[in-house]
Protein backbone atom coordinates (compact mmCIF):
# COMPACT_ATOMS: atom_id res chain seq x y z
CA UNK A 1 0.00 0.00 0.00
CA UNK A 2 1.24 3.39 -0.71
CA UNK A 3 1.88 6.34 1.69
CA UNK A 4 -1.38 8.18 -0.04
CA UNK A 5 -3.49 5.41 0.35
CA UNK A 6 -2.15 4.50 3.74
CA UNK A 7 -3.80 7.82 5.21
CA UNK A 8 -6.62 7.89 3.13
CA UNK A 9 -7.43 4.96 4.85
CA UNK A 10 -6.71 5.79 8.51
CA UNK A 11 -8.26 9.38 8.44
CA UNK A 12 -11.38 8.98 6.12
CA UNK A 13 -12.46 4.66 5.87
CA UNK A 14 -11.13 4.38 9.57
CA UNK A 15 -11.33 8.18 10.76
CA UNK A 16 -14.38 7.36 13.17
CA UNK A 17 -13.98 10.85 15.43
CA UNK A 18 -15.98 9.74 18.44
CA UNK A 19 -15.30 6.52 20.23
CA UNK A 20 -18.10 4.40 22.06
CA UNK A 21 -18.71 5.07 25.63
CA UNK A 22 -17.31 1.64 26.97
CA UNK A 23 -13.90 3.33 25.31
CA UNK A 24 -13.84 5.84 27.60
CA UNK A 25 -14.47 4.05 30.83
CA UNK A 26 -11.77 1.28 29.50
CA UNK A 27 -8.90 3.92 28.77
CA UNK A 28 -9.45 5.36 32.23
CA UNK A 29 -9.18 2.17 34.05
CA UNK A 30 -6.14 1.63 31.47
CA UNK A 31 -4.35 4.65 32.00
CA UNK A 32 -5.06 4.38 36.02
CA UNK A 33 -3.20 0.83 36.56
CA UNK A 34 -0.61 2.22 33.72
CA UNK A 35 0.27 5.55 35.30
CA UNK A 36 -0.11 4.82 38.80
CA UNK A 37 3.78 5.40 39.82
CA UNK A 38 4.36 7.79 36.99
CA UNK A 39 4.99 11.39 38.63
CA UNK A 40 2.77 14.35 37.75
CA UNK A 41 5.44 16.43 36.64
CA UNK A 42 6.44 14.02 33.62
CA UNK A 43 6.21 15.52 30.07
CA UNK A 44 3.74 13.12 28.37
CA UNK A 45 3.25 12.65 24.58
CA UNK A 46 0.17 10.96 23.25
CA UNK A 47 1.01 9.34 19.92
CA UNK A 48 -2.05 8.44 18.08
CA UNK A 49 -4.04 10.63 20.96
CA UNK A 50 -7.34 10.66 18.69
CA UNK A 51 -10.08 13.24 19.60
CA UNK A 52 -7.77 13.81 22.88
CA UNK A 53 -9.78 11.39 25.32
CA UNK A 54 -6.73 10.42 26.70
CA UNK A 55 -4.91 13.27 26.97
CA UNK A 56 -7.65 14.93 28.73
CA UNK A 57 -8.06 12.55 31.28
CA UNK A 58 -4.10 13.00 32.10
CA UNK A 59 -5.09 16.16 32.82
CA UNK A 60 -7.95 15.65 34.86
CA UNK A 61 -5.34 13.03 37.12
CA UNK A 62 -3.12 16.38 37.25
CA UNK A 63 -0.42 15.78 34.62
CA UNK A 64 0.53 19.29 33.11
CA UNK A 65 2.62 18.71 30.44
CA UNK A 66 0.66 16.24 28.38
CA UNK A 67 0.39 16.83 24.31
CA UNK A 68 -0.57 14.62 21.57
CA UNK A 69 0.31 13.96 17.86
CA UNK A 70 -2.40 12.70 15.65
CA UNK A 71 -2.90 11.66 12.03
CA UNK A 72 -6.52 12.70 10.88
CA UNK A 73 -6.49 16.35 10.74
CA UNK A 74 -9.99 17.10 12.51
CA UNK A 75 -9.25 14.54 15.62
CA UNK A 76 -5.30 16.43 15.80
CA UNK A 77 -7.76 19.75 15.92
CA UNK A 78 -10.12 18.81 18.42
CA UNK A 79 -7.48 17.27 20.88
CA UNK A 80 -5.64 20.36 20.42
CA UNK A 81 -2.65 18.36 18.89
CA UNK A 82 0.03 18.34 16.71
CA UNK A 83 -1.29 17.10 12.82
CA UNK A 84 1.21 14.72 10.94
CA UNK A 85 3.16 11.22 11.17
CA UNK A 86 5.05 10.22 14.02
CA UNK A 87 7.33 8.71 12.25
CA UNK A 88 8.10 11.76 10.04
CA UNK A 89 7.39 14.61 13.03
CA UNK A 90 9.92 17.22 13.99
CA UNK A 91 9.85 17.73 17.65
CA UNK A 92 11.08 20.86 19.55
CA UNK A 93 11.10 19.36 22.56
CA UNK A 94 11.50 15.19 24.63
CA UNK A 95 9.19 14.06 26.59
CA UNK A 96 9.57 12.06 29.78
CA UNK A 97 7.03 9.27 28.58
CA UNK A 98 5.37 8.26 25.73
CA UNK A 99 1.61 6.92 25.97
CA UNK A 100 0.08 5.25 23.24
CA UNK A 101 -2.94 3.35 22.83
CA UNK A 102 -4.49 1.53 20.38
CA UNK A 103 -3.16 3.32 17.86
CA UNK A 104 0.86 1.91 17.28
CA UNK A 105 -1.08 -1.10 15.28
CA UNK A 106 -1.94 1.62 12.78
CA UNK A 107 1.57 2.86 11.75
CA UNK A 108 2.92 3.03 8.67
CA UNK A 109 6.41 2.35 9.21
CA UNK A 110 6.37 0.72 12.93
CA UNK A 111 9.95 0.75 12.74
CA UNK A 112 10.17 4.67 12.10
CA UNK A 113 8.01 5.77 14.04
CA UNK A 114 9.54 3.71 16.95
CA UNK A 115 13.13 5.29 15.99
CA UNK A 116 11.74 8.91 15.93
CA UNK A 117 9.47 8.10 19.32
CA UNK A 118 12.96 6.98 20.94
CA UNK A 119 14.99 10.16 19.76
CA UNK A 120 11.95 12.14 22.37
CA UNK A 121 11.67 9.59 25.06
CA UNK A 122 12.96 7.09 27.44
CA UNK A 123 9.71 5.38 28.44
CA UNK A 124 6.96 3.84 26.59
CA UNK A 125 3.52 2.90 27.43
CA UNK A 126 2.13 1.12 24.39
CA UNK A 127 -1.68 -0.35 24.56
CA UNK A 128 -2.59 -2.69 21.63
CA UNK A 129 -4.76 -5.14 20.38
CA UNK A 130 -4.08 -8.71 21.61
CA UNK A 131 -4.77 -10.97 19.88
CA UNK A 132 -5.36 -8.32 16.95
CA UNK A 133 -8.12 -9.38 14.69
CA UNK A 134 -9.00 -6.27 13.50
CA UNK A 135 -8.76 -5.04 9.94
CA UNK A 136 -6.00 -5.88 8.46
CA UNK A 137 -5.63 -2.84 6.16
CA UNK A 138 -6.23 -0.82 9.08
CA UNK A 139 -4.28 -2.29 11.51
CA UNK A 140 -1.19 -2.20 8.77
CA UNK A 141 1.67 -2.70 11.72
CA UNK A 142 -0.21 -5.54 13.25
CA UNK A 143 1.72 -8.65 10.82
CA UNK A 144 5.16 -6.37 11.29
CA UNK A 145 4.68 -6.50 15.36
CA UNK A 146 3.38 -9.46 15.80
CA UNK A 147 0.46 -8.64 17.66
CA UNK A 148 -1.40 -11.20 15.43
CA UNK A 149 0.76 -13.81 16.94
CA UNK A 150 -1.05 -15.72 19.97
CA UNK A 151 2.08 -16.33 22.21
CA UNK A 152 1.23 -14.56 25.66
CA UNK A 153 3.00 -11.62 23.45
CA UNK A 154 6.57 -12.81 23.54
CA UNK A 155 6.63 -11.44 19.43
CA UNK A 156 5.50 -8.14 20.14
CA UNK A 157 7.41 -7.81 23.21
CA UNK A 158 10.36 -8.97 21.03
CA UNK A 159 10.09 -6.71 18.81
CA UNK A 160 10.29 -3.90 20.93
CA UNK A 161 12.81 -5.23 22.92
CA UNK A 162 15.25 -6.43 19.85
CA UNK A 163 14.51 -2.40 18.77
CA UNK A 164 16.18 -1.24 22.25
CA UNK A 165 13.50 -0.99 24.66
CA UNK A 166 13.75 -2.75 27.59
CA UNK A 167 10.19 -4.35 29.54
CA UNK A 168 9.46 -3.23 32.57
CA UNK A 169 5.66 -4.45 32.85
CA UNK A 170 3.34 -6.75 30.47
CA UNK A 171 -0.19 -7.13 31.55
CA UNK A 172 -3.28 -8.11 29.75
CA UNK A 173 -7.07 -6.98 29.36
CA UNK A 174 -10.15 -6.97 28.44
CA UNK A 175 -11.70 -3.68 29.13
CA UNK A 176 -12.00 -2.51 25.72
CA UNK A 177 -11.34 -5.90 23.52
CA UNK A 178 -8.75 -7.92 24.31
CA UNK A 179 -5.77 -6.52 24.51
CA UNK A 180 -1.76 -5.87 25.75
CA UNK A 181 -0.31 -3.64 27.88
CA UNK A 182 3.46 -2.81 27.59
CA UNK A 183 5.42 -0.45 29.41
CA UNK A 184 9.05 -0.02 28.74
CA UNK A 185 12.17 1.97 28.93
CA UNK A 186 15.39 2.80 26.52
Amino acid sequence: MDYDSYVHNQTVVHGQIEKPPQYHEAERKAIDHLFRDIPKKSRILDVGCGSGLGMKYLRELGYQSVEGIELHPEKARIAGAYFGDVATFSFRHTYDLIYCSHAFEHMYDPHAALLNMKAIADGFIFILPYVDTGDPVAHLASFEIGTRVDDAGETVNNWFTSRGLILIEKAFSKLREPEIWLRYAI
